[in-house]
């Protein structure tokens, strides 16, 4: 083997080596560092940069997981070191209330131009399902629209 094809070989063995360190960083960025999911998630070489409705997509399908992975590595520590990771955890608990605290939704920004709103939809209307939504194509992008209630389904409501 060459020395120029081992020097091609390197980012691809470091990015192995590095990518559960990543998961955790990334789940954990999500959830105390909204404003700066750009460093984290499109700088370090796992995800190419997208834009519009393609990075709202990304969001939506490794967001939940990444979060997952994260809160999974803080309940390992928890186990390995209860009292540390309970101060940890509090620290955790009031980043998460700082960076979230001042965020309000707004329906007309475009998805996916904002992270925060991207995560906040995924969560609220994605994952928890509370309502029914749908996506609205206008000329600059994709908004988020309240879906409409079929006639059938509310009837199917009152019987239940």
């Amino acid at each position: 083997m060459s020395q120029f094809s081992l020097y091609l070989l390197l980012p691809t063995v470091l990015r192995v080596f590095f990518f559960l360190p990543w998961c955790v960083v990334a789940g954990g960025a999500i959830l105390l560092f909204p404003t700066h999911l750009e460093l984290v998630f499109f700088k370090t070489g796992y995800n190419a940069p997208l834009r519009g409705i393609h990075r709202f997509a990304l969001w939506a399908d490794i967001g939940p997981q990444l979060v997952s992975v994260f809160l999974a590595f803080l309940l390992v520590l928890w186990y390995a070191y209860p009292m540390p990771a309970l101060v940890l955890a509090s620290g955790i608990v009031a980043r998460m209330v700082y960076a979230w605290q001042g965020f309000q939704f707004d329906g007309n920004v475009l998805l996916g131009e904002d992270d925060r709103q991207s995560v906040y939809v995924v969560w609220k209307e994605y994952m928890f399902a509370d309502a029914l939504v749908s996506l609205k194509k206008t000329n600059t992008g994709y908004v988020l629209t309240k879906a409409e209630h079929e006639e059938g389904d509310e009837d199917d409501e009152k019987e239940m």
